[in-house]
């Protein structure tokens, strides 16, 4: 069995890389401008207690993200579930199925040549 979190990120990952990427961009480019914003206007000790006050209540709100992640994609697989994966026998039958209606035929043999497209007066009334 595997875990849900093999595939949580499967049916998101070829549609949103671009927005992932400029996301993940702007919240670094904006993480780094407050640092140096703070570290230009505050002391060591300043920096120190609000770093120290901050730390706790970001790893909340981060917590409570994750966790609300991690459910929405529970959710999403269990409806994704909805059917219940075929059994040993019907694979086989399925399987055998295949098999026996996908034979390749050697291609026919043409006895026409091909027909050529009707010839047409060119087009010189262009107006776009």
């Amino acid at each position: 069995m595997n875990p849900f979190w093999n595939n949580l990120y499967d049916d998101a990952k070829d549609r949103r890389y671009g927005t992932l990427f400029f996301t993940v961009f702007l919240v670094l480019l904006g993480v780094v401008v407050l640092a140096f914003f703070l570290r230009a206007n505050l002391d060591d000790e300043e920096l120190r207690e609000i770093c120290f006050g901050l730390g706790p209540a970001l790893g909340m709100v981060t917590a409570a993200f994750l966790w609300r992640w991690i459910r929405a994609a529970r959710r999403n697989r269990r409806e994704h579930l909805k059917y219940s994966s075929l059994s040993r026998d019907e694979l086989a039958k399925a399987r055998s199925k295949l098999k026996t209606r996908m034979k390749i035929e050697p291609p026919r043999k043409q006895t026409r040549a091909a027909r050529l497209a009707a010839a047409r007066r060119p087009d010189t009334d262009l107006k776009y």
